[in-house]
C-alpha cells in the first residue's frame, strides 16, 4: 500500500512528525506533535483505496492552525469526484466535531480552576519585573491565571503564567477570536488590541480611558480585531502591535499591519524605540521597562 508511504510523505513535508502508525479506516486519529511526546495536538483521517476508489484523506495540528487535505495522484471518474467529496464532508465533519467536544471539555477545566482561583498579589514576581499591576490576573498554585474570553464576555480558556514569565495556555481552550479582557472601562473612547498581557497592562496603565484586550500572540491579531468590530461596530479599534525588530520577518509588525487593514478604519501603532534601545526590546511593555518608568501616550 503505497499511498500510505504517500500520506506520510505529505505530513512530514508539513512539518509534522509522522504518526507511529496510520489506519486508513476513515475515522479520526490523533498523533503527538509535541518534541517532547506529550500532546496530542495532531490529528489525521484517511480514507483506503476500498472498491478501487482513490485514496484521500487530511490531517492537521489544533495547536499550529493546521488543516490540509490529500489525495492520491490519478484520474477521477465523475462519480468517483462525488465519492471524494463526501469522504471530505465526512472528515470536516469528525474534525468540527473532536473540536467542539475538546473545547467543551477544556471549559469545564477552565470554569473550575477560575473559580478556585484568589485575586493575584501585587508582589507576585512576573507582574514585579515586568512592573504592571494584576489588573485581571488571578493566582492559582504558584502560577498567574489569566482569563480568555470571547466577545459576549464568556470564558473559554485559561493561560498561566509562571514567577520567571513561562507562559502556556489551558490544553484544548478555544482560543480563535478571544482575548483576555486586561482592563474594561464602561464606556470606553477606543478598544486597543495588543498581543500580551503584559503589554496590554503597561497600556492600560497609560489609557485608563480605553479598553485593552489582549489577543494572546500575533496571529491571533486579525480574528480578535475582527470579532470585536463585528460585536461593538461604533466603537474605534486601535492595533497596538509589537515590533520584532530582531526576527526575520518581523512577524508582530506584519500581522498588526494585516489586523488594522482588515478593519473599517483601522488604526495601528507601534513602540517608537530610540536608536540605542537594544534589539530584542519588541514590545509596549520591553520599553517602558527599559525607560525606567511607565509607557506615556503621545
Amino acid at each position: 500500500m503505497n499511498y500510505l508511504n504517500d500520506f506520510a510523505d505529505a505530513i512530514r513535508a508539513s512539518g509534522l512528525p509522522v504518526p507511529s502508525e496510520i489506519i486508513a479506516d476513515g475515522q479520526l486519529h490523533r498523533f503527538s506533535t509535541s518534541d517532547r511526546g506529550s500532546d496530542d495536538a495532531g490529528w489525521y483521517v484517511l480514507f483506503g483505496d476500498a472498491f478501487g476508489e482513490r485514496p484521500a484523506g487530511a490531517f492537521g495540528c489544533w495547536r499550529r492552525g493546521l488543516n490540509q487535505r490529500w489525495f492520491a495522484a490519478g484520474n477521477l471518474s465523475p462519480p468517483a469526484h462525488l465519492n471524494q467529496i463526501k469522504r471530505f464532508r465526512q472528515i470536516d465533519a469528525q474534525r468540527l466535531a473532536d473540536k467542539q467536544n475538546r473545547n467543551e471539555a477544556a471549559l469545564r477545566r477552565a470554569q473550575d480552576l477560575w473559580g478556585r482561583a484568589q485575586p493575584a498579589e501585587e508582589t507576585y514576581p512576573y507582574l514585579v519585573s515586568k512592573q504592571i499591576p494584576p489588573f485581571c490576573a488571578r493566582q492559582l498554585w504558584g502560577k498567574l491565571l489569566l482569563p480568555v474570553v470571547d466577545t459576549a464576555g464568556q470564558l473559554s480558556s485559561l493561560q498561566f503564567i509562571g514567577p520567571s514569565g513561562e507562559k502556556r495556555f489551558l490544553k484544548d481552550g478555544r482560543k480563535q477570536g478571544c482575548f483576555i479582557p486586561v482592563h474594561t472601562p464602561r464606556n470606553p473612547l477606543q478598544i486597543v488590541i495588543c498581543e500580551g498581557f503584559a503589554t496590554g497592562c503597561t497600556i492600560a496603565q497609560a489609557e485608563p480611558e480605553n479598553r485593552v484586550v489582549a489577543a494572546l500572540d500575533a496571529g491571533n491579531l486579525k480574528p480578535v480585531a475582527l470579532a470585536i468590530q463585528a460585536a461593538f461596530p461604533r466603537v474605534d479599534i486601535c492595533i497596538y502591535g509589537d515590533d520584532d525588530r530582531s526576527t526575520e520577518g518581523n512577524v508582530g509588525r506584519r500581522k498588526a499591519i494585516e489586523a488594522a487593514r482588515s478593519l473599517r478604519d483601522g488604526i495601528v501603532c507601534f513602540p517608537d524605540f530610540p536608536k540605542d534601545a537594544p534589539l530584542h526590546l519588541s514590545d509596549f511593555n520591553d520599553l517602558a521597562i527599559w525607560e525606567g518608568g511607565a509607557y506615556e501616550k503621545d
